[in-house]
């Protein structure tokens, strides 16, 4: 908390200006700004970011009318997520009337229809169930897996040892960056 991770967040995705410095991206070789890369971006806020009265189902059928996926493609990564996130069973419930992880699952869920190349979460599993945080983990990983590079903040330890790299950060100052286990053995922690 009071890090500076939600507030680079908002500056790598041009939601705010930052005092000073530029975020530049690199592909194909070059570096280019947010505006260049940002429809293979998906963000995923810290805070409450969906509609508490739409269901499961028309959030789905919302973000794929906001990112303009064709009917053929929406009907097959819909049944995919939905299965992945253990959603099945709630496709008719409001978002208001979720579990909180199952709010975090629809969330991540909403920001994957899109197929982004890399995605931005904010602190996803704060205040999630155990059971509900080793869900969300494993739709990371399937993530992952399909090739989407996943940059996320966490306060949870055990979480960022999960992760291939890690930064760690205070009052908006980098402290350390390097491979959990690195980082570890350099402060001389076992977790």
């Amino acid at each position: 908390a009071g890090a500076g991770k939600t507030t680079l967040f908002r500056i790598m995705l041009d939601l705010m200006r930052a005092n000073s410095g530029v975020v530049q991206y690199r592909t194909g070789g070059r570096d280019v700004g947010y505006h260049v890369v940002q429809e293979h971006i998906a963000y995923m806020p810290q805070s409450q970011s969906l509609y508490a009265d739409l269901s499961v189902d028309e959030h789905l059928d919302f973000f794929r009318k906001l990112y303009g996926i064709s009917d053929a493609d929406y009907e097959q990564k819909k049944r995919e997520l939905v299965q992945l996130a253990r959603l099945n069973d709630f496709l008719d419930r409001p978002a208001g009337k979720l579990s909180g992880g199952m709010y975090k699952k629809l969330g991540l869920i909403c920001a994957l229809l899109r197929s982004p190349q890399i995605m931005f979460l904010d602190e996803p599993t704060n205040g999630v169930d155990p059971i509900s945080r080793r869900e969300f983990w494993n739709l990371l990983h399937d993530a992952k897996n399909k090739g989407i590079m996943i940059l996320m903040s966490t306060a949870y330890m055990d979480e960022a040892e999960r992760c291939n790299s890690v930064v760690l950060m205070e009052n908006g100052r980098v402290l350390a960056v390097g491979a959990p286990d690195d980082l570890l053995k350099q402060y001389n922690c076992r977790n």
